[in-house]
């Protein structure tokens, strides 16, 4: 019976963190939303680039191993 006590009280306290995270935050500025989707973009751009470089090398490898 404590057990289910202690855990609803646990419960309890994490939707006031979160109530209070809610209150806190706000809708992010037109300049602070650009800026993470251009390190996004610039991100997703470099991760595919580096998988395509990759990939070209193992078909490259691979040709010539054959």
């Amino acid at each position: 019976m404590q057990v289910a006590v202690t855990q609803k009280l646990r419960f309890g306290e994490r939707v006031k963190e979160w109530q209070r995270v809610i209150k806190l935050s706000r809708k992010p500025r037109k300049n602070e939303y650009l800026s993470v989707a251009k390190v996004t973009g610039a991100g997703m751009i470099l991760v595919g680039t580096l998988a395509f470089i990759l990939r070209l090398i193992i078909h490259v490898a691979s040709s010539l191993v054959k």
